[in-house]
């Protein structure tokens, strides 16, 4: 007889972040989050601030799944997911092979944009958004999670 996981067995490598009120000041595409709902593990490493925004540097080798969400009442709004991403002031600057999946929102509308991929001890994973969400919530969110051991 199998069993089966009534709910999702913990994670054991995962930072899940919501709520932006604000972009960066230096790095003005970079969201800075407010609100922590898990930092479970040594494999990413969780940094913010007012000027650079957030950032998730990988500790551990391996694939990650990576989730990004945002929302605008007015205006749109592009999301993009950035790895070692060299300018954190756009959402269309990005090289080639800097951008994991960008999506434009039009106005007064919820997306997501995600992501899995290998990654490398040292890369840099960083949200990007063309402007700070105009609705402050749970739903603007982003969650990394490692998804092999």
């Amino acid at each position: 007889m199998s069993k089966a996981f009534i709910f999702a067995p913990p994670k054991e490598n995962e930072v899940w972040v919501h709520t932006v009120g604000a972009l960066g000041a230096t790095n003005t595409a970079i969201p800075v989050y407010s609100t922590v709902v898990s930092n479970v593990g040594t494999a990413i490493a969780y940094a913010t601030s007012a000027a650079n925004g957030a950032s998730f540097t990988i500790n551990e080798a391996g694939t990650y799944a990576m989730s990004m969400t945002g929302i605008r009442t007015a205006g749109a709004l592009t999301l993009v997911i950035s790895k070692n991403g060299s300018d954190l002031t756009t959402t269309t600057g990005l090289a080639s092979d800097q951008s994991l999946g960008p999506v434009t929102l039009g106005t007064a509308s919820y997306g997501t944009v995600t992501a899995t991929r290998y990654l490398a001890v040292g890369d840099v994973i960083r949200p990007h958004m063309s402007a700070a969400p105009n609705a402050a919530n749970g739903l603007v969110s982003f969650c990394i999670t490692k998804t092999n051991r």
